[in-house]
């Protein structure tokens, strides 16, 4: 920009800055690493890293147009000293582990994950690979570089779009920045009702938080002298992180609306934290947390690899683990940051030419690395044929349909609950018994086995991802929609003789399945609730292989890594229901005596990710249903 950018944020150390960073990096681990419910909503410390970088960027690119000395390769060339070192050699130590811990699959998907990550599209690479039921992807160690490539991406073309107006006046300029941030706001806000996944993960819907930072940087608000009223800025600023952090959950619409909260917080500070020193700048100032900050970027490159070589090796990690885990990510993130960034983010260490050069050879061998670590693994690892072949299993194949999704299954990136095919789902046949399927994928996978088992009855469904059925109508608006048209529409209009709700249930949501389940009982004869089922603590095809491959009893060894919530929500359920007078399937009962089916047959598993039925599990749970000794849960007589 020329230099009538009088109003920008000038280039001084704010320590503040660097505490804001600590709140922002140990939200997001504490939120990956489970410590507790607490920090449901620790993702959004992406967010706030987002409005960091834009000011941060901006500050050094407007500070240089208006000292007349900037230079976009000496600009590139700074990008490149902050961030590959730490980057790359994160990359090429987790491919050596990743090698010894993973299996095939899962390794050809980190190398994906990788390669596109070096050239600064991970984010594209995992929208358009990383799907609803992709179960493996919790143990992708490179599923965290989508940030990094949306913040890569921003600091590719902002430079250039700020060339692009620079003599343009101030106001014009500011004008037009403004404008896109408005826009990709409004963008993001649709997109997040229409396909979550895009506006998670594409640069287009994330670019307002950055350009809320860049608003800060050229100083478009009139800074305030009132020590009071900074005061409270900050204060509300970090109120609106701690609230979203501790209130926040993954079931939420997000980014959304919702991504304001933490995106205006973190502008809060930064703009309060300017004007004046304040009781918020001088606590994000404390060398801890300032230290926390300096490291973050190291720690957010490690903290998810570990996370996921763990859960690969072990499996998810309780009490001590968490604590162990956390600590060890601490200390190689110090390391990370003292031996490796320090020494490359000195100016005059290299020549920029010689940083270009540089980084090109380093994308140039990560992406061969990735490549080799595949024949690598080939050569070291002999899984047994048998595993091969439950691996295979490890994620719904696209060729199976039999949650029928785009028709009666609404995945995320679904954008309309009318998408669902009302002719093949919800047909009514008055030759039979109609039997509805209402809910979210723990309904879907019910279908088809229930259909094959008892062709004499009409099995219809409405399912949709993440979606609860109860009359309380939260969640994405195809969801709701969705819920709203078969609760309110179809049921009052056309009586079914059952209706089935199935979803992966909370304890907290007992009571409201229980009041849906009477609000509609005058609109069918039986109404149904089903609950959950057996959870592994990661793919059970996995765990089956795993077992083999250590030659001890696969079902023995999947055993141990059964989730315990789930029996508790299902004895919650039961008995709460049971108390209302409403009645209630116990799926897990079903499928767990003194130990949990994990075969539906020979070679073929149960579930083909954590918790959903394969077909042939669904079949079998079918099965078990028409010959259960308690009774044919659809007989004549029930």
């Amino acid at each position: 920009m020329n230099n009538q950018n009088h109003g920008a944020m000038h280039s001084v150390y704010r320590p503040d800055i660097d505490g804001l960073r600590a709140i922002a990096v140990v939200s997001v681990v504490l939120y990956h690493y489970k410590f507790g419910r607490h920090f449901d909503g620790g993702f959004v410390g992406v967010d706030v890293f987002f409005v960091i970088s834009g000011f941060l960027i901006s500050r050094i690119i407007f500070d240089g147009i208006n000292k007349g000395n900037f230079s976009i390769v000496d600009f590139y060339d700074r990008r490149i000293r902050r961030i590959f070192p730490a980057l790359f050699v994160m990359f090429f130590l987790t491919l050596a582990f990743s090698v010894v811990t993973m299996f095939p699959a899962e390794l050809e998907k980190a190398k994906g994950a990788v390669v596109f990550s070096a050239i600064f599209s991970s984010n594209i690479y995992l929208y358009f690979n990383v799907n609803y039921f992709d179960g493996s992807s919790i143990l992708n160690p490179f599923l965290h570089t989508w940030s990094l490539s949306v913040e890569e991406q921003f600091y590719i073309f902002f430079p250039l779009f700020i060339y692009l107006i620079r003599n343009l006046n101030r106001n014009s300029q500011i004008g037009i920045i403004l404008l896109v941030l408005t826009v990709s706001f409004i963008l993001c806000v649709a997109e997040t009702y229409s396909n979550a996944s895009a506006a998670f993960y594409l640069v287009q819907y994330r670019a307002w938080e950055l350009l809320i930072g860049s608003i800060l940087a050229l100083g478009v608000i009139p800074p305030v002298r009132s020590p009071s009223i900074n005061e409270a800025i900050g204060i509300g600023g970090l109120t609106a992180i701690g609230v979203s952090v501790l209130l926040f959950t993954e079931e939420i619409p997000f980014p959304g609306l919702a991504a304001a909260a933490p995106c205006l917080g973190a502008a809060a500070i930064i703009y309060s934290g300017s004007n004046a020193q304040t009781v918020v700048s001088r606590l994000l100032g404390l060398t801890p947390l300032r230290f926390i900050g300096l490291i973050s970027y190291s720690l957010y490159l490690w903290h998810w690899p570990l996370r996921a070589l763990y859960y690969a090796g072990v499996g998810v990690p309780y009490g001590i683990g968490k604590i162990i885990m956390l600590l060890v990510a601490l200390v190689i993130a110090t390391a990370s940051w003292w031996f490796v960034e320090r020494p490359f983010r000195r100016n005059g260490v290299l020549r920029p030419a010689t940083t270009l050069l540089g980084g090109g050879i380093a994308i140039g061998l990560v992406c061969g690395a990735a490549v080799i670590s595949v024949e690598i693994y080939s050569t070291i690892r002999n899984i047994p044929p048998a595993a091969v072949a439950v691996l295979a299993q490890a994620e719904l194949p696209a060729a199976d349909d039999h949650f029928r999704d785009g028709d009666c299954f609404l995945s995320n990136n679904v954008r309309a609950a009318s998408q669902i095919n009302n002719e093949s789902c919800l047909a009514y046949d008055p030759n039979r018994r109609n039997i509805l399927i209402v809910g979210d994928s723990h309904a879907a996978h019910l279908w088809v086995g229930l259909s094959e088992t008892y062709p004499e009855l009409n099995f219809m469904q409405a399912t949709a991802s993440g979606c609860r059925p109860t009359i309380s109508f939260e969640g994405r608006h195809t969801c709701t929609d969705l819920m709203r048209h078969i609760f309110l529409n179809l049921l009052p209009q056309r009586a079914v003789d059952t209706v089935i709700r199935s979803g992966r249930w909370r304890g907290s949501e007992a009571k409201m399945a229980i009041a849906t389940a009477k609000a509609l009982q005058p609109f069918a004869k039986r109404v149904i609730i089903s609950g959950p089922i057996a959870e592994y603590d990661q793919s059970l095809p996995r765990l089956l292989a795993k077992g083999m491959e250590a030659n001890s009893g696969p079902a023995q060894f999947a055993s141990h890594h059964l989730v315990p919530t789930p029996q508790q929500i299902d004895a919650l359920f039961a008995s709460e229901a049971a108390a209302a007078g409403v009645e209630y399937f116990s799926v897990y009962d079903a499928l767990c005596g003194t130990e949990c089916e994990v075969w539906a047959r020979d070679g073929v598993a149960m579930q083909f990710d954590y918790g959903h039925l394969t077909r042939e599990g669904s079949i079998y749970l079918g099965q078990r249903l028409r010959s259960s000794p308690r009774g044919d849960l659809f007989s004549e007589s029930q």
